[in-house]
Formats: C-alpha cells, sequence, structure tokens
C-alpha cells in the first residue's frame, strides 16, 4: 500500500483498494450505504492546488450510467460539512483505463470522489 497522508472514506475497503498502488482490481463491492466517497486531506493550515485528477477504471462493461453526472470529484475547507465545491462531474467520456482531467488549480484542504450511491465507486482502481 502506498503511504498516503490523511486518507479518509465511507469505507475503509476503498481506502485499501484506491491507495494500494495497483490499478486493478477496482472496487468491487458497495459499503453497503449511500454518499460513498474517498479522498484525501492535508495537514492542518496547508491546502493542495492540483492541476489534473487521474483516476483509473478497472473493466466495467460499458455502464456508462452507474457514472454519467453521478461520480464527481469534489473539494472542501471544512471537511464536507457545508462548503463543497463539485470540480469535476465526470460524463459518458468514463473509460476503462487512466481517465484524466485537467483542472484549473483549485486549492482545498480536502478533496475526494463521491457517488451518492452504494455501488457507485465500484471498478474505480486508483486515484
Amino acid at each position: 500500500m502506498l503511504e498516503v497522508r490523511n486518507p479518509f472514506a465511507s469505507d475503509q475497503h476503498f481506502i485499501d483498494t484506491i491507495f494500494d498502488g495497483l490499478n486493478v482490481p477496482g472496487i468491487s463491492v458497495g459499503s453497503g450505504v449511500t454518499d460513498n466517497y474517498v479522498g484525501i486531506k492535508f495537514d492542518d493550515e496547508k491546502k493542495g492546488i492540483l492541476d489534473e485528477i487521474r483516476f483509473f477504471m478497472d473493466y466495467f462493461n460499458g455502464n456508462y450510467e452507474r457514472y454519467n453526472g453521478k461520480l464527481k470529484f469534489q473539494g472542501s475547507n471544512d471537511d464536507f460539512v457545508s462548503e463543497i465545491e463539485d470540480i469535476v462531474i465526470v460524463g459518458n467520456e468514463v473509460h476503462e483505463g487512466w481517465n484524466s482531467y485537467p483542472l484549473e488549480k483549485p486549492d482545498f484542504k480536502s478533496y475526494r470522489l463521491f457517488h451518492a450511491s452504494k455501488y457507485g465507486l465500484n471498478n474505480i482502481g486508483e486515484l
């Protein structure tokens, strides 16, 4: 497993899969609840300024509807309590392999991949 400082998730399995240094296999089980997420939080008084988000999708048999408009990359400065900004909303362009999205240098204390469905993060292998 890669050492990732301050990872957080709605289910420990997501951290173990997304940050294990291996593209496959991707997440294969829902957490049993809705509002699933996995992300990182920067140390106190620090922010991450990003110019790109990349995530790896394992084989998902063309099930674009699971992700189209529903899988979101978000940022927050208050641990996603009230300030939540959608930075990227994934559309039907999502595909197996690496998906890359250029960013306009957002600066937040925390970032996460979020999906409201309990199976919405399935097939994601790395972030």
